[in-house]
């Protein structure tokens, strides 16, 4: 996601996209990806947010816990905000 456009994110904003993943020993997880505005409204920074969690293991991120997660923000002119 960190190779997309910022116009390239604005085509998944608001929209949680899930695909299933296999971990090194196989067993089978989800990532999800999340993009949403950071508080600028329409136009300004755009946050996204990848989590990765185990179907199998009782819940999602913030209910139990994810396995990984991390996220960036992508202003309109292209930078990553903060790095």
């Amino acid at each position: 996601m960190r190779a997309l456009s910022y116009e390239e994110l604005l085509r998944y904003e608001d929209h949680a996209l899930h695909c299933e993943m296999l971990s090194a020993s196989g067993e089978v997880l989800i990532r999800e990806t999340q993009v949403f505005s950071d508080g600028g409204g329409k136009g300004g920074d755009l946050r996204v947010m990848v989590d990765v969690w185990n179907p199998e293991g009782g819940g999602r991120w913030g209910i139990i816990g994810s396995l990984a997660k991390d996220d960036f923000i992508k202003a309109p002119d292209g930078r990553f905000v903060g790095e």
